[in-house]
């Protein structure tokens, strides 16, 4: 049986992310990051905290057991532009990460990845942009949205909604904030990008919404859509195992938790 462990946005402080793996080594095959590797929120980083991280990414990135997703933050910074826009981008930064990003190392960044029926991207999909898709069909379209990305569109996934500020009714897999976000049926989603103190866990049984309660657990079996956003500024991780969620965290007792049932 394999282990996932998920840790979410980094935002340069990629030496918590690397304590996390550090105190949970043994339980886990492999791992997936979230995305938002660069600035820190917008304020207070400098083109040496970008070079800093982008050298931590690089040395990560080929590494064959981690999956790196990729966030709005670092977007702004593969392909700058309008569309991709972000706060806290400045060309001096972009000038200290152009040399990383013409290693073809930093092609392994991906939209999205399922893990033992989990699907996880950096923000989530919003219901309305895969309402005319099957389950199965999601992931297949955020990767051909991915490629249309790379070649220089603006493929509606990838968009930033009116609720962060764009142009778009709804927020795409990098955009989308959590108040916006509702629990889609056929998907399992794990996702970060809207901070919070605590892991938030939003299901369906079978139509109604329902809210997580402290310490109540769902079986994932038992619902037809669940989203998780696991964003806590690295102060909790997930862990995915036979389809189950384990939050880690020094403030629980024990220092896990169970909050999604296989």
């Amino acid at each position: 049986m394999s282990a996932t462990l998920v840790i979410a946005d980094i935002h340069h402080d990629f030496a918590q992310a690397e304590a996390w793996i550090e105190q949970l080594a043994g339980r886990f095959q492999s791992v997936v990051f979230t995305g938002d590797y660069f600035d820190s929120h917008g304020t207070n980083d400098t083109p040496e905290d970008l070079a800093a991280t982008a050298a931590w990414l690089e040395h990560s990135l080929g590494r064959p057991e981690r999956i790196h997703l990729v966030g709005n933050y670092d977007l702004s910074y593969l392909f700058p532009g309008k569309f991709t826009a972000c706060s806290g981008f400045t060309d001096e930064k972009q000038a200290a990460l152009a040399p990383f990003l013409r290693d073809p190392v930093f092609q392994r960044l991906r939209p999205a990845v399922e893990v033992d029926g989990w699907l996880l991207t950096h923000a989530g999909v919003h219901r309305q942009l895969c309402k005319d898709l099957r389950p199965a069909q999601v992931l297949p379209a955020i990767q051909a949205q991915w490629a249309e990305l790379q070649a220089g569109g603006q493929p509606p996934l990838f968009a930033c909604g009116y609720t962060r500020g764009g142009d778009r009714p709804y927020g795409g897999i990098t955009w989308q904030d959590f108040d916006e976000a509702r629990p889609t049926p056929g998907l399992h989603q794990i996702f970060a990008h809207t901070p919070a103190a605590t892991v938030r866990v939003h299901w369906v049984i079978p139509d109604r919404r329902l809210d997580r309660v402290p310490g109540e657990v769902v079986a994932r079996s038992q619902t037809t859509g669940i989203n998780v956003c696991a964003d806590t500024e690295l102060r909790s991780v997930l862990l995915i195992e036979d389809g189950a969620l384990t939050l880690f965290a020094s403030t629980l007792p024990g220092g896990a938790q169970l909050i999604v049932g296989s």
